[in-house]
């Protein structure tokens, strides 16, 4: 399966009968799901530990839908950090079905802050390898 544009990292997922809505498609917040799981996977695969996104706590949230993903599609989650700061990060994920035929379901932007400065350092090193800037 080709990566999704643009994004070196990219989660998959099955749509399953519990993510769809009563109109037979994903439900929108399930996306907010997806993401999540990506960002866990992609801090995961830096070594960040079981529970990478411990001392982290989302602060913002944008998502913009783009059209529908059905049950047992695939969904291929790309994500990746835009912005790295001491105390704070920003992500891009994009998320589309994998059949060919269909345009990307969304993007979405979000921003982190921590409570535990060290924490995050540790973290953001690992990070830093993907070459964001820096604040």
């Amino acid at each position: 399966m080709p990566p999704v544009d643009g994004f070196p990292f990219v989660y998959r997922d099955t749509v399953r009968f519990r993510d769809l809505d009563g109109m037979g498609h994903v439900n929108n917040a399930v996306f907010l799901t997806y993401m999540e799981s990506a960002r866990i996977a992609f801090l995961s695969s830096l070594g960040a530990g079981d529970n990478p996104q411990h001392s982290l706590i989302l602060a913002r949230m944008e998502v913009d839908f783009r059209s529908p993903i059905a049950f047992g599609e695939e969904v291929e989650v790309g994500v990746r950090p835009s912005r790295l700061g001491t105390k704070s990060s920003s992500w891009s994920t994009s998320f589309a079905p994998t059949a060919a035929s269909r345009r990307g379901a969304g993007a979405c932007s979000s921003a982190m802050t921590t409570r535990e400065e060290q924490a995050w350092r540790s973290r953001r090193s690992g990070v830093a390898g993907w070459e964001v800037p820096t604040s």
